[in-house]
């Protein structure tokens, strides 16, 4: 297990190795992150102005039977329409994040033109795998229910067996132009022999992001203990650390691309990925025979 860990270490600095070469890579999940707040912004405003959220309490029979239909409508706006509007924003963006860390580890320099280009043509397949995924994502919530812990874990023992089974969803949608369907079975395909190894890299990304947020938890800690004092430089130690928070999110979420992308060439191709430490991939998956990753 160890070992496991080690190695998700090095593909981590591999990673980062190559993020270097092409920083742009940055701006998929930035715009992404802007582009959710926008488009919720855009639709919660209208509501709100309208009165959307107002309530009345009720006072007889009809009335309540008004609310709670007003209650299961709200809900789905404000929950169920968010959920797949998101997902889309969220699996366009890291396609067209994806792309460019395929065309880095062809060997040649990405522009973020290519990856947009590429997530357009994706379109209808991301647009399928968005409606299957979060409709997943609210299943998995309403397992998860409120204060039952058995609940809570078998909840989560599900959503890391879809994370591990949807591992490579998005690298096929882009490579091979796959549906929701298709794109999950070749997923899952790819990683039926080696579920260990995609576990161990969905986990190991998020141990290493363990030591990393300690610098925000230690600001949020210190300006609680400041806010009384100044609260001027409290306030600026919780901006300070949103920012951390946000920077390191976008670095994190980009390696997490770069390295479906070299492992699902690695696994699936008969193209090694170029200017990249392949013995790590040799540690972690076994090669099938297949067609390289095509971007037309």
């Amino acid at each position: 297990m160890f070992e496991k860990l080690e190695n998700s270490w090095k593909l981590a600095k591999e990673c980062w190795r190559i993020l270097m070469l092409d920083k742009e890579m940055l701006a998929f999940p930035a715009l992404s992150t802007v582009t959710t707040i926008l488009v919720m912004a855009f639709i919660g405003y209208p509501l709100w102005a309208a009165g959307f959220f107002d309530y009345a309490p009720a006072t007889n029979a009809e009335e309540v039977k008004a609310f709670h239909l007003s209650i299961l409508i709200k809900y789905a706006v404000l929950t169920i329409v968010p959920s797949y509007i998101i997902y889309l924003i969220l699996t366009f963006f890291n396609a067209g994040l994806v792309t460019c860390a395929f065309i880095r580890l062809c060997g040649d320099d990405p522009i973020l033109a290519d990856g947009f280009n590429i997530a357009w043509k994706r379109l209808p397949q991301i647009f399928t795998w968005s409606l299957l995924g979060a409709t997943v994502g609210l299943l998995l919530r309403m397992v998860k229910g409120n204060n039952s812990t058995l609940r809570s874990l078998f909840s989560g023992v599900l959503g890391l067996g879809w994370r591990v089974a949807s591992f490579f969803a998005v690298p096929v949608i882009v490579a091979e132009e796959k549906g929701a369907i298709d794109a999950l079975k070749r997923s899952g395909q790819l990683v039926k022999k080696n579920w260990g190894e995609a576990l161990t890299l969905e986990v190991g990304l998020s141990v290493l992001a363990y030591p990393v947020m300690l610098p925000v938890m230690a600001m949020i800690g210190m300006s609680s203990y400041v806010w009384a004092v100044s609260p001027m430089l409290g306030g600026s130690l919780l901006i300070i650390a949103g920012v951390y928070t946000f920077v390191a999110s976008l670095v994190f979420s980009t390696l997490d691309a770069i390295a479906k992308a070299a492992l699902y060439m690695f696994a699936s191709g008969d193209q090694m990925p170029e200017n990249f430490n392949n013995e790590i991939l040799q540690t972690m998956f076994k090669r099938e025979n297949a067609t390289s990753p095509s971007f037309a």
